[in-house]
C-alpha cells in the first residue's frame, strides 16, 4: 500500500508516504524519495525526514544529488542537511557562500553553517576569518551598507565576533532598525554564544556609563541560559550596580530564572536600597511575580 501511495500521480499521497517510511523505519524507501520524487517538495520533506531522524550520514549520495536540484529550497534543505553531519563537500559549498556579493546567498550560507559552528570550534573560526575578510574592504562605509555581514558575524559562537562588534558600538552613531546603533551591535554581540556573554559580563563590569551599562545588562541576556542568569544575580547582588540597573536586572533574571532562584535574592535587594522609588519598584515587581500565599 505504501509503495502505491508513493508512486501515486498525486502529490500529497507521495508526502503522506514518506512520513510513514520514516515511521515503518524503511529508511531506503525515504532515500528513494529524495532521488527520484519528480516534485521538489515532496524531495524537500524527504530530506527533512532524513535529518530530522538521524538518517542523513547513511544516504549522503541522494543528499548530495538534492543539492542539485535546481530548486533552491530543496538544495538549501540538503546543504543544510549534509553540513550538520560534517560533510566536507557541502561545508565547502556553504563557506564559498559567504564569498558571494549577494546578501541573501550569504544569508543560505550561514543558514547551513549554524548548526555545525555550535560543535565545530575550527569551522567558526574559519567562518569568522571568511566573514571578517569579506567585511574589512567595507568596513570605512556606512553601518547601513555592511549590515549583511554584521548580522553574519553575530551568528559565529566565537568570543572573537563578540570583541569584534562591541568595539564597534564603541564609536558607531545614528541607528538601525529603530534604535541606536550601538543598543543594536550590542545586541548583535550578545547573539553569538557563551564565550561572548563573558566578553559583555567582564566589559559591564568594567563600564562607568550609565545608559551603556544597562545596553550591557540587555546584550548579556539576549541568549539566555544559565551563565546570562547567573550574571544577572551577581550583577543584582553587586552593591556599586546603579538603582535603575537593578530594577532592569530584576526583570531580566525574572524572566531568565526559576522562583527559587531569583526570588530571596530580590527580597535582599529590595531590602538593601534605599531610593524610595526603585524600592518601591522592586516590591511591586516582587509582589506581582512572586505572590505569597493569598
Amino acid at each position: 500500500f505504501l509503495h502505491a501511495q508513493a508512486n501515486s500521480a498525486e502529490r500529497w499521497p507521495r508526502e503522506r508516504a514518506v512520513m510513514a517510511f520514516v515511521c515503518a523505519g524503511l529508511e531506503d524507501d525515504v532515500a528513494r524519495s529524495v532521488r527520484d520524487d519528480p516534485d521538489a517538495s515532496v524531495r524537500k520533506r524527504a530530506v527533512l525526514a532524513l535529518s530530522m531522524n538521524d538518517l542523513a550520514p547513511r544516504h549522503t549520495a541522494e543528499l548530495r544529488g538534492a543539492l542539485n536540484a535546481g530548486d533552491v529550497e530543496l538544495s538549501d534543505v540538503a546543504l543544510q542537511a549534509l553540513t550538520r553531519i560534517g560533510d566536507a563537500g557541502a561545508l565547502d559549498a556553504a563557506i564559498a557562500m559567504l564569498e558571494q556579493p549577494d546578501p541573501q546567498t550569504v544569508a543560505r550560507g550561514m543558514a547551513a553553517l549554524t548548526d555545525a559552528m555550535q560543535h565545530d570550534t575550527a569551522l567558526a573560526q574559519r567562518v569568522f576569518d571568511v566573514l571578517v575578510r569579506r567585511y574589512q574592504p567595507e568596513a570605512h562605509l556606512e553601518l547601513a551598507h555592511k549590515l549583511q555581514y554584521l548580522k553574519a558575524i553575530a551568528q559565529v559562537p566565537l568570543g572573537a565576533a563578540t570583541e569584534l562588534l562591541y568595539e564597534l558600538s564603541t564609536s558607531s552613531e545614528g541607528e538601525i532598525s529603530g534604535m541606536p546603533a550601538a543598543r543594536w551591535l550590542l545586541q548583535e554581540a550578545g547573539n553569538t554564544c557563551e564565550a561572548g556573554q563573558r566578553v559583555l559580563r567582564a566589559k559591564l563590569a568594567a563600564e562607568s556609563d550609565p545608559a551603556r551599562r544597562l545596553d550591557l545588562i540587555e546584550a548579556v541576556c539576549v541568549r539566555g541560559g544559565p551563565f546570562a542568569l547567573q550574571a544577572m544575580l551577581e550583577v543584582l547582588e553587586d552593591p556599586a550596580t546603579g538603582p535603575y540597573e537593578l530594577v532592569f536586572a530584576a526583570e531580566r533574571a525574572s524572566i531568565l530564572g526559576r522562583v527559587e532562584q531569583v526570588a530571596p535574592v530580590l527580597k535582599r535587594v529590595a531590602l538593601r536600597v534605599t531610593q524610595p522609588d526603585v524600592r518601591t519598584a522592586l516590591q511591586s515587581f516582587l509582589w506581582a511575580n512572586y505572590p505569597g500565599p493569598r
